[in-house]
């Protein structure tokens, strides 16, 4: 679960950021570059990138002057690989963790497959209409735009006599459905703006955000997002269909958008269609006309700085993925003594409720524990082989001790051990523990 909720802070957090970029500084930005901003929004939401909480991890203790000494503990219910010779093993709260996130996405799964099966019956029958007669025409300016556009994918046009249907379906063999304007430049007009949809896959993206919905339907920020996203898709769309549009012509598309708005409405599935929204529509028209106006050979660069800034800025929240600690162990059966130990045990029994304790994961009585987490036995009165060229790891030396009664007390040493003959020289002591009764 802390990968989902993880995903969903990091999404959202950068969601707030590209609010705060959009009412302030990247008001004058083109809505491509707002577009690309709310992609990578999607991305944060949709891919864990605990990876780059373990570099940023590496890079802060290379930093560090001398890194603050603390020790590892491991409980059941912390995500604990156990490696051995033999095999591997993962504690009993990692597998129940485990369990909840797979439960959790089978769920995501089952609502995906039942709109996808939707989604292909519906594309189906459109691959199964006929055009209607004449429609030589839109398919020659159809075949000259997306040569214009560099479509190399076989698109199908289907033209059908509902009032002002407008709609695309389909990512690899996309289907264009829509009732065709008399005029020829109008005709242009709506065949341009499905092909930068085609394009740029907006579909793809579109499913995406579905995705995110289902995973993340318990924050209300996704919902915001998915209408933001969708509105800056149609939006960023617009503007490169009319790029090289004059006041004229600009006018002209305004005016087709409004006429087929107007028209069914949206329908649900995956397409890609105009918006019925009036307030959506009436700030489309005011993008469109304003466009010579937001060209600027600095849009670029802002938009550079401003996204890849707040990218940056927000990986941060990358650190809030819980590492998967990886201890070494020799042998089997030890896998599956630490498996089962339960921290709970280790507060209530005993009278220690309520006191900040914490129990260390003892192997050996005498053992090296790295920065890593990973544990090494130590042999008692071990030497330095002479043939050996030492490379040394620092860490934590650790002695334990049973004593009368069924307790034990641990030693904790500054250390340093060799991975290749195992010598451990062990430093200044830095701690000390004992408990009544044995844990380990």
């Amino acid at each position: 679960m802390n990968y989902i909720f993880v995903m969903s802070l990091s999404g959202s957090v950068m969601l707030l950021l590209y609010l705060f970029q959009r009412d302030t500084l990247g008001k004058n930005l083109s809505k491509r570059w707002q577009y690309l901003f709310l992609k990578i929004v999607l991305i944060y939401y949709l891919v864990p990138l605990p990876w780059l909480g373990t570099f940023y991890r590496k890079f802060l203790k290379v930093i560090r002057k001398k890194p603050p000494q603390y020790f590892h503990q491991y409980f059941r219910n912390e995500k604990v690989l156990y490696q051995s010779g033999h095999g591997m093993a993962i504690s009993v709260g990692y597998q129940r963790r485990l369990v909840v996130v797979g439960f959790w996405c089978f769920i995501v799964f089952l609502a995906f497959v039942v709109l996808l099966i939707r989604y292909i019956k519906n594309y189906g029958r459109l691959l199964r209409c006929k055009n209607e007669k004449g429609a030589a025409e839109e398919e020659e300016i159809l075949n000259r735009k997306r040569q214009e556009w560099h479509i190399k994918r076989k698109i199908a046009l289907k033209t059908c006599d509902g009032k002002n249907v407008a709609f695309t379906m389909g990512i690899w063999k996309p289907v264009i459905v829509c009732k065709m304007p008399e005029k020829t430049i109008e005709k242009e007009m709506l065949l341009t703006h499905e092909l930068v949809h085609i394009k740029r896959y907006d579909l793809l993206w579109k499913i995406a955000g579905s995705v995110i919905q289902g995973l993340h339907w318990f924050n209300p920020l996704v919902y915001l997002f998915r209408r933001e996203f969708e509105k800056v898709c149609e939006e960023s769309c617009d503007e490169m269909t009319t790029e090289d549009y004059m006041e004229e012509e600009r006018f002209l598309y305004a005016l087709m958008l409004m006429e087929r708005s107007a028209g069914q409405g949206q329908r649900k599935g995956w397409k890609t269609e105009l918006s019925k929204n009036a307030e959506i529509i009436q700030e489309r028209m005011e993008l469109i006309m304003d466009g010579e106006k937001r060209k600027s050979k600095w849009n670029g660069l802002l938009a550079i700085l401003l996204i890849g800034g707040m990218t940056v800025l927000n990986s941060v929240t990358v650190l809030a993925y819980e590492e998967v600690k990886v201890l070494q162990v020799t042998e089997d059966k030890k896998i599956a003594d630490i498996q089962t130990m339960n921290v709970e045990t280790c507060f209530t029994p005993y009278g220690f409720e309520g006191e900040n304790l914490w129990v260390d994961t003892i192997l050996y009585d005498k053992q090296f524990e790295d920065e890593a987490g990973n544990i090494y036995p130590v042999k008692e009165g071990a030497i330095p082989y002479a043939d050996c060229s030492h490379v040394f790891i620092s860490g934590v030396y650790k002695d334990h001790n049973l004593k009368e009664g069924g307790g034990c007390t641990i030693d904790y040493y500054e250390g340093q051990y060799c991975n290749k003959c195992g010598y451990c020289v062990i430093g200044e002591k830095i701690g000390e523990s004992s408990f009544v009764k044995c844990l380990h």
